[in-house]
């Protein structure tokens, strides 16, 4: 996703579903007042392949004052079990799948 912020006026968004754009009947309708944004402090991402760079990453996080992606790189059946699912989201489930069997 992209936006475009010209100088509080309009909000131009792409995304894989949809291009839309949001414009006010004129330039100096009161809902075309877009609050100004520096865009590129709203999310921070960052990348991680070690426990020791998870624990530096998240001391990072903690510090951004934005919000922080972190990803974590890990082979591929490096995870642990999963716990048990609860018996009420079970029966959801099998009576989901009868009823998509009929």
């Amino acid at each position: 996703m992209w936006v475009c912020e010209q100088g509080g006026r309009q909000l131009h968004r792409l995304s894989a579903l949809r291009v839309a754009k949001e414009v006010a009947p004129g330039p100096d309708e009161p809902c075309n007042g877009i609050a100004l944004w520096d865009w590129q402090q709203v999310a921070r991402a960052m990348r991680v392949a070690t426990a020791g760079a998870f624990s530096d990453a998240l001391a990072t996080a903690e510090q951004a004052g934005c919000l922080v992606l972190i990803e974590a790189g890990l082979p591929v059946l490096d995870v642990p079990p999963l716990p048990p699912l609860p018996p009420l989201l079970l029966a959801i489930a099998a009576a989901i799948a009868q009823r998509n069997a009929a």
